[in-house]
């Protein structure tokens, strides 16, 4: 029995005793609590047993996963993968690579991993239950179908969890027993704990208005022609500003030689301590990877400078000219010669914090010095952008590893969801296809985001790639990215993984997504005829 009857019963009479005799109340309307309090206990009873038999399920399927070959082999996959395949990836030869090919890729490769191994447990633990009828035993049980299907999904990503935090240990030791025991200099590892072992904060420069900059310029240019021939039909503008933006994107990285680039910041906070870093790579001649060389240039920021003048005002060329107090706005170069930089190559210098304004905002000029008189070209993915740091390794190697669970728990709700409604092949194949159609989808998003970026016009898009972006636009609404997940890339470089991205995918990629999948999946589950199975 769920329940002692007498007992309820006899704790029912009393109460309603109490009430009766105590408090005045009609016998006919204590009768009611008794009755009340017999449908709490037994609710109470009934949660009881429902909570003890989901943390059994849970428990058996560890257990069983445990206890596979499939888990071992995939144990031995994982310290395998960990283990030497940073030995066979090899970076540019800089010991800053070295350590960030062993972070990137031994994460990355742990989270492909599990990925593929949680789809395949999900699809198969949910399908195997019903071809091999144990599901027939549990079922009847005063145990519910979502009941068993939550408890085993649980036990899923419990399971792999476990696996993730096993392996990303292995990881961070590994990779700082690396560190510590290399040969590289003090100046290679300082250069790595700044630029790795850390979290830095990322602010990008302001983007001016494209729009307003193409239309200007293509109204400038209509000025100087004749007044017959400045008139033109929408379609005629509208292609003119596709040109002319064009342009302006492409001239907005350039900086001619002997010329001045200038980029802007806002939202840094005055008074920081912390050093910056403003991380850049540029291109000289043209972009591309090959042909690059060593080129000459210099790098100014901005300071503001109180004068401290005897408010005469009579040498007003110098910083204690004019009136005491007053702030004056200088670009105080880095060197005192232009440096030689690098080209094609991501570079990193210092910047002291005092260059950064009351208001919170920092700007840094370049100038071209090529030896050769090349064009120089900055693209706006590879900054320049400033760095400020914020938080530990640690700290940001933990959100990474959070982001990575969080991708395992929805991967196992979708398998689990498959897996409840279709045998294990279909299944695996569906959920295969689920993961296929979002990372396409979002990359057809990608290149349409990139023709935007480039013309500005939607428009100059084929028909059948218009189709194709307004389809992955309807199918982003139901499916998930799960390249989303992706930000050991961020990990790699130092850059901060912050809460905003996090509760983004969890909440907003994961949760939002996810949740309805899995409540579909539990119902389709408990409506699933298991007689069907029983006849096979």
């Amino acid at each position: 029995m769920w329940f002692n009857a007498s007992g309820v019963f006899g704790k029912g009479r009393f109460v309603s005793n109490v009430l009766g005799r105590g408090m005045g109340v009609d016998t006919r309307l204590s009768e009611h609590y008794t009755f009340l309090w017999f449908l709490f206990s037994k609710i109470r009873c009934l949660r009881e047993v429902e909570m003890t038999a989901f943390f059994a399920i849970v428990k058996l399927t560890c257990r069983s996963l445990v206890r596979s070959r499939v888990f071992q082999l995939l144990l031995a996959t994982l310290a395998g993968t960990i283990i030497f395949l940073p030995l066979t990836v090899v970076g540019d030869g800089t010991a800053l690579a070295h350590i960030q090919v062993s972070l990137k890729y031994s994460l990355g490769a742990v989270g492909m991993i599990l990925s593929a191994s949680i789809v395949w447990v999900g699809c198969s633990i949910m399908g195997d239950d019903v071809a091999s009828r144990q599901l027939h035993m549990v079922v009847s049980k005063p145990v519910s179908k979502p009941l068993v299907w939550l408890a085993k999904w649980t036990g899923v990503v419990v399971s792999h969890g476990f696996l993730l935090l096993l392996s990303a240990g292995m990881v961070y030791v590994l990779v700082l027993w690396r560190f510590e025991r290399s040969s590289f200099s003090d100046k290679e590892k300082k250069r790595i704990r700044h630029e790795v072992l850390t979290g830095r904060r990322v602010f990008l420069p302001k983007r001016p208005d494209l729009d307003e900059i193409a239309a200007k310029e293509l109204d400038r240019r209509l000025s100087r022609l004749p007044p017959e021939r400045r008139k033109s039909t929408p379609e005629q503008r509208c292609e003119m500003l596709w040109q002319v933006r064009k342009e302006v994107v492409a001239s907005l990285g350039a900086v001619p030689p002997g010329r001045v680039r200038s980029w802007e910041y806002s939202g840094l906070t005055f008074g920081e301590k912390s050093p910056l870093y403003l991380r850049y790579r540029a291109y000289v001649g043209k972009v591309d990877s090959n042909g690059q060389r060593e080129t000459r240039g210099m790098w100014l920021a901005r300071v503001n400078i109180v004068a401290k003048g005897d408010g005469a005002g009579k040498d007003k060329g110098s910083a204690r000219g004019g009136a005491a107090g007053k702030v004056r706005t200088l670009f105080s170069p880095r060197t005192n010669y232009p440096e030689v930089i690098p080209c094609g190559v991501f570079v990193e210098i210092t910047m002291n914090p005092n260059v950064i304004s009351k208001d919170g905002s920092v700007e840094v000029r370049f100038v071209n010095y090529d030896p050769q008189g090349k064009q120089l070209f900055f693209q706006p993915k590879d900054g320049p952008k400033l760095l400020v740091e914020e938080i530990g390794f640690i700290s940001n190697y933990l959100r990474a590893v959070l982001v990575l669970f969080a991708k395992l728990a929805f991967l196992a709700g979708v398998a689990c969801a498959a897996g409840g409604i279709m045998s294990t092949p279909v299944a695996i194949f569906g959920v295969v296809s689920y993961i296929l159609a979002g990372s396409f989808s979002a990359y057809l998003i990608g290149v349409e985001n990139w023709i935007v970026e480039s013309s500005g016009i939607p428009g100059k898009q084929t028909l059948v790639e218009v189709v194709g972006n307004s389809l992955s636009k309807v199918l982003l609404l139901f499916i998930m990215p799960i390249q989303n997940f992706e930000v050991s890339g961020l990990l790699a470089k130092g850059e901060l993984i912050e809460w905003g991205l996090i509760g983004q995918v969890v909440f907003f990629d994961a949760v939002v997504r996810g949740v309805p999948l899995m409540l579909l999946g539990m119902w389709l589950y408990s409506r699933r005829e298991l007689g069907l199975a029983a006849k096979k």
